[in-house]
């Protein structure tokens, strides 16, 4: 869990390990019968008292990366830690002021984190947290993150590492399906961050050796990408729900490792990886039109390329056949306002291909 409760059994564990030897010299006394059930009641009134101390306890939930935890309520304090994105801390006090961080005036909160630290932090970065309402404060936290264009690449990491102890605790379908399409987001935006000239740091070798299976290397973009089948398969595990469609778009849209350089079957195999398998699945869904104009603005050049172009060989024929019967099976299927543009230009590829 995002925050640990076993300092809650602690107190019972005590007890209950101290009780036999303390029953056994009570028995020897001629006072048993008196001090035995006074004995259980007084333990019992003590766990009692813990137990609701403990229901009663404030929690808050950071919901930013790199947090400051200060030494007093006022961002002039001198910092004593920093709180990752997820971090659930138990609140002690409320700031008697507000006081204004940006464009947000909010109080500060004296906390404690799970680690025993404990100083303020500014109440917009840490909202009251609820276990009975976790699947819905998980979702609001990823849903604006992930509206963040501009975050680094320290805070996609921390991003993706909360969504990923988020999801070991949902069982909800739908909350599992929200959770775990925006953790490979985070995945992407975190690999697409990292700086081309500082690949070879350690914080960024170890974060790509970690995920060696989810992402890969681009060596003409000189970036790393989040393999494109990771979101096919998530579409596939949620089909049935709605979220599908914006995981296929996404999927579709995710860059591909390596270069085409104007080579025309190259460049169709990659449509029919993104633009044409979006359309496959979703001939009539709110992407449609903008997926066939992508297309019609890409192969409007290579209508114009093939008209003084070499004939193609009987290699490049057969590939390039291929992919666009189903680049053309694709577009038929839909209502998409250039599908008649789109299956123009198919027309004049396929004659070039014959």
């Amino acid at each position: 869990m995002l925050w640990n409760d076993a300092h809650a059994l602690k107190p019972l564990s005590s007890c209950l390990s101290l009780l036999q030897p303390i029953t056994f010299l009570i028995m020897r006394t001629k006072f048993y019968r008196l001090i035995v059930p006074l004995l259980f009641i007084t333990i019992f009134f003590s766990l009692n008292s813990r137990a609701s101390q403990q229901s009663t306890e404030k929690l808050r939930i950071i919901i930013a990366s790199g947090v400051r935890l200060r030494a007093a309520p006022t961002s002039a304090a001198s910092e004593i830690a920093r709180l990752g994105i997820g971090a659930v801390v138990r609140e002690l006090n409320q700031s008697i002021n507000r006081e204004r961080v940006g464009d947000t005036e909010e109080h500060w909160y004296e906390v404690v984190a799970s680690d025993g630290k404990q100083g303020w932090v500014f109440g917009a970065f840490a909202l009251v947290f609820d276990t009975s309402t976790r699947v819905e404060l998980y979702r609001k936290i990823a849903s604006e993150r992930l509206k963040i264009e501009n975050a680094t690449f320290a805070e996609w990491s921390d991003f993706e590492k909360f969504l990923s102890k988020a999801i070991m605790e949902i069982k909800q379908t739908d909350a599992l399906a929200e959770l775990e399409f925006a953790r490979l987001v985070a995945t992407k935006r975190a690999a697409e961050s990292i700086p081309s000239d500082r690949q070879q740091e350690p914080l960024y070798q170890n974060w790509i050796k970690a995920r060696e299976k989810s992402v890969v290397y681009s060596e003409p973009a000189g970036q790393w990408f989040v393999r494109s089948d990771l979101f096919w398969e998530l579409q596939k595990k949620y089909s049935a729900l709605a979220i599908a469609e914006q995981i296929a778009w996404t999927a579709a849209n995710n860059p591909l490792p390596g270069e085409c350089e104007g080579y025309i079957p190259c460049h169709l195999y990659s449509f029919n990886q993104g633009e044409g398998r979006y359309l496959k699945l979703y001939p009539q869904g709110p992407h449609t039109n903008e997926a066939v104009d992508n297309l019609a603005e890409q192969l409007e050049q290579f209508v114009k390329d093939i008209k003084t172009a070499a004939p193609p060989d009987a290699t490049d024929r057969g590939e390039a056949q291929k992919s666009l019967r189903e680049l053309r099976a694709a577009v038929t299927k839909t209502a998409a306002q250039k599908k008649a543009v789109v299956l123009r230009q198919l027309d004049a590829l396929e004659k070039y291909y014959r």
